[in-house]
């Protein structure tokens, strides 16, 4: 295969692709939850704009007799000491981040390791750039 060089673009995106890839998985993951979280609280943030009828619902305490009642002593914990919305919002930031995390884990990892490799290989076989993360994907 004969490789094409690399135009100033591509080796402008290999050069930011190399220092992300440097930071490592867990930064990529880190990046991932800090921008779910912060998408999860304006979500939540957005719906308590749109929402009608703020604070007519009462908190009750669980019964005990709910399907998993430890799940309903803690959001009952944290409802009671930081309100409904205070709640709503650390949960959903704690899930979003989470799984924002997760996909920066994974999918989004692969995604810049296989670019990086293709940029790589062109990029090296003309002499435009040497990475300093090796990816092992050509």
């Amino acid at each position: 295969m004969q490789a094409r060089p690399l135009s100033d673009r591509e080796l402008r995106q290999l050069a930011k692709l190399d220092r992300m890839l440097q930071r490592g998985r867990w930064h990529m993951a880190l990046r991932g939850f800090l921008a779910g979280a912060l998408g999860g609280g304006l979500f939540v943030l957005l719906m308590r704009l749109v929402s009608s009828g703020r604070g007519t619902t009462t908190l009750s305490p669980p019964t005990g007799n709910e399907a998993h009642p430890a799940l309903e002593w803690a959001i009952y914990w944290l409802a009671g000491y930081l309100g409904p919305f205070g709640a709503f919002a650390l949960v959903s930031a704690l899930v979003f981040g989470g799984a924002f995390a997760v996909m920066g884990w994974g999918r989004l990892w692969n995604a810049m390791v296989g670019r990086h490799a293709w940029l790589a290989f062109h990029a090296e076989a003309h002499a435009q750039f040497k990475p300093a993360f090796r990816s092992q994907r050509h």
